[in-house]
């Protein structure tokens, strides 16, 4: 008799999933969950660090570019009028058109009869913009350009900045 009570509890038994091997189940899905999450949000950061460092970088050598571009073409510069005269506003005349460069909201900005263009891009902020006219009396006078550049996107250190300095002047 006891061996025929083992068969049939052998048969009624049923297949399934015990509390250990669930919560092992659980416990190494979750474990799976929160590693492929960190490195979700690390290439995330990466990303935003790299696109913080890269506006700023293409902003920084288009800006340097034109400005030095433009003084090479000007015919005269009217602000800063004289020497060692410096501001936040720079004016030059260009095949007989006046050119007034400023910041504007944080943008770097061209005004001229044709119109107002941003010189900077939406992912980036110019501050603490300088014009210094420095030069000979009576020679061409060249012109130190200073500003920030910052990306406007944040990392996880801050936003990327970049301090620029240049001179340039009529040819």
């Amino acid at each position: 008799m006891t061996k025929l009570f083992i068969l049939s509890n052998n048969k009624n038994r049923q297949r399934g999933f015990t509390l250990i091997e669930m919560i092992i189940y659980v416990s190494l899905l979750s474990l799976l969950l929160l590693v492929l999450t960190d490195i979700f949000t690390s290439s995330l950061d990466v990303r935003l660090e790299s696109q913080s460092f890269s506006s700023v970088e293409q902003d920084s050598r288009f800006i340097t570019t034109r400005l030095t571009y433009d003084l090479h073409r000007a015919q005269n510069i009217s602000i800063p009028a004289n020497i060692g005269d410096q501001g936040s506003i720079m004016q030059i005349t260009i095949d007989g058109n006046n050119y007034s460069y400023d910041l504007s909201n944080n943008n770097l900005t061209i005004n001229s009869n044709l119109g107002t263009n941003q010189l900077n891009s939406y992912n980036t902020r110019v501050s603490a913009l300088s014009f210094k006219r420095v030069g000979n009396p009576g020679g061409k006078n060249d012109i130190i350009i200073s500003f920030t550049l910052s990306s406007i996107s944040q990392k996880t250190a801050g936003p990327a900045t970049k301090n620029i300095s240049l001179t340039a002047g009529i040819r």
